[in-house]
């Protein structure tokens, strides 16, 4: 335990290595529960900007130094919404509940609109106008979780913050569990074609309602879509910015965001393009190139790999023995990238 703590702080000190000179922008759209763990990492050199219009949630919310907390919903235009108040909260939406499909499945109860609200247009605004309005000047990272309106609030980003952004970790639906919304093949779509790559789906399974009391997973419903600008794109952003303190800023923390998820290899790349483009001297991607393999190496899986043989063995001894899923119904996987998503 003591090994796994002490290797936990020797990656914290690495990743922040490489973020003394400019904060980590993280926008969290769908705030509700906070910050995830896995930031904590990168805490101390952090900004938050996280947005949540459901007034239940937002008034549980606390703004400090760190992170600013708007009640405000995203969209792509700027125009008054319905908002669909769910009885569980977490499940509110700018769309409508789709009870044709929820209703095969168990507990969606918690979907159903206790109250319709109208959310004026002054509490409405876009990723870009965030630019515009100078609420925001850079963005790392994004991460959305709002109920299949997900794909309208990156479309509201797509002239400026879109540009500016390395990572997006974002919910997706495989089927329409509100009506009329984009499923991941609309978002994966709309993201590939501005330049970013999937690089892993923490995936989300449900069983119907008239069996479910088996062993295994059911039909894959939603998940958290992970995605980085592809490395050729993102290095030719950072040439494009003519400032060579800004490029290895902005490279800086995309690399930083590839460590947080555990995605060495891809940080390896984003590296090596960027010497051979000239964004970062041969030093600079030495210096690089340690913190990678260091990290690598910090991993806590990788510090305990002697077990990883008898974890193997139990993990198919599982397969075989009768293990219900969560709640009998539903079932996720724990990781995305090399990390726990929590």
């Amino acid at each position: 335990m003591l090994m796994a703590v002490g290797a936990l702080g020797d990656m914290k000190k690495l990743i922040n290595k490489l973020l003394y000179k400019s904060p980590y922008v993280l926008v969290d759209i769908g705030s509700m529960g906070g910050v995830a763990q896995k930031w904590d990492v990168i805490a101390n050199n952090m900004k938050v900007v996280a947005f949540e219009p459901d007034d239940r949630e937002f008034s549980k919310l606390r703004s400090t130094d760190k992170i600013m907390h708007l009640n405000y919903a995203l969209c792509d235009s700027i125009e008054d919404q319905k908002y669909y108040l769910s009885a569980q909260p977490g499940k509110s939406s700018i769309l409508e509940a789709n009870f044709d499909v929820l209703n095969s499945f168990p507990q969606t109860d918690r979907y159903k609109a206790s109250k319709v609200i109208n959310i004026s247009k002054n509490k409405i605004t876009t990723l870009d106008k965030l630019f515009s309005d100078s609420v925001l000047s850079d963005v790392d990272f994004i991460k959305l979780d709002t109920q299949g309106s997900e794909l309208s609030i990156l479309k509201g980003g797509s002239q400026r913050c879109l540009k500016s952004t390395f990572g997006i970790q974002c919910e997706v639906e495989f089927i329409k569990l509100y009506k009329n919304q984009p499923i991941f093949r609309d978002v994966d779509k709309f993201l590939d074609e501005k330049g970013f790559a999937l690089i892993d789906i923490r995936r989300q399974y449900w069983k119907r309602k008239t069996f479910f009391d088996y062993g295994g997973r059911g039909q894959l419903i939603f998940g958290d879509a992970l995605y980085f600008k592809q490395v050729d794109d993102w290095c030719s952003y950072l040439v494009s910015l003519n400032d060579p303190a800004i490029a290895k800023n902005k490279l800086s923390n995309s690399i930083a965001t590839c460590l947080v998820y555990g995605v060495y290899d891809y940080a390896q790349a984003l590296s090596d393009r960027s010497k051979s483009e000239s964004v970062i001297s041969e030093d600079e991607h030495s210096e690089y190139e340690s913190i990678i393999a260091q990290c690598a190496k910090k991993n806590i899986i990788l510090r305990f790999w002697i077990f990883r043989k008898a974890y193997k063995f139990f993990k198919r001894l599982l397969q075989v023995v009768y293990v219900p899923s969560f709640l009998g119904w539903a079932d996720s996987d724990e990781r995305i990238g090399n990390i726990l998503d929590k």
